[in-house]
């Protein structure tokens, strides 16, 4: 009976350490992304040594997710108390990191949307004379989100082209072949069907916090995983243990 349990839970470890390994695997891969995403956008959200630190940890979590499943797998393979031992307290010890970045990217949130709408008006009113990389930010940020201006359209009213044309830049328009756009009307309805008309501050925060929360449930989905992953170790060193008395 003992024996039957034993393999049950062996079985069960072995498919946990598969999936920390799928699991490290999507959490650097998708820190990556999202760290990407912000550095591209560091000019509105600002640079931000927190977000950096935020990110590292994540990434040094998937990659200890990785060497987990060595002790894992020996630990289960062999019955070695030690492996096993080693195994959970990894697990415990990454579970306790990932629970303290998953908060501090919780709060990052909102510190850097605070940034955002401040850092932005700043750029958009040195557009005209801004280098190419710069004015090539602004406008791919335009195409890629769906957006125009900081809190809508009009902010680049009396900026692009000059003091008094209701103008904005290509990258705000739908579709490049039927948009005259130096010559926008300041009714939104009327805009709208040849430009995009919300504003880029609002799309850009929504845009990194959904990136942020795939981040933080990952790493939920990963904690109860390795929660399971901690019981089930400590059940077969429980085991192991009972053996070596019995004998």
């Amino acid at each position: 009976m003992a024996q039957g349990v034993n393999r049950v839970v062996k079985f069960m470890l072995f498919v946990f350490n598969f999936i920390f390994f799928a699991s490290g695997a999507a959490i650097i891969i998708g820190c990556s992304l999202v760290f990407a995403d912000f550095s591209y956008y560091e000019a509105y959200t600002g640079p931000n040594w927190l977000a950096l630190i935020v990110f590292i940890v994540f990434l040094c979590v998937g990659v200890f997710i990785f060497l987990t499943g060595f002790f894992g797998c020996c630990g289960a393979m062999r019955e070695n108390y030690c492996m096993l031992f080693t195994y959970a307290f990894i697990i415990l010890g990454l579970l306790l990191v990932e629970i303290g970045a998953g908060i501090a990217a919780f709060f990052l949130r909102d510190y850097i949307s605070s940034n955002i709408e401040k850092n932005m008006l700043k750029e958009l009113d040195k557009y005209p004379n801004a280098t190419n990389a710069s004015q090539e930010l602004f406008d791919g940020m335009q195409q890629q989100l769906e957006c125009c201006g900081v809190k809508d359209y009009k902010d680049w009213f009396g900026v692009y082209a000059n003091a008094t044309a209701n103008a904005v830049p290509a990258s705000c328009c739908r579709s490049k072949d039927t948009c005259d756009h130096f010559d926008i009307p300041t009714d939104p309805a009327e805009a709208d069907k040849t430009i995009y008309t919300k504003g880029c501050s609002e799309s850009l925060k929504k845009f990194l916090k959904n990136n942020l929360m795939t981040i933080i449930i990952i790493c939920i989905c990963i904690g109860l995983i390795e929660i399971t992953g901690i019981f089930c170790s400590c059940g077969l060193m429980r085991s192991i243990k009972n053996d070596y008395e019995v004998v």
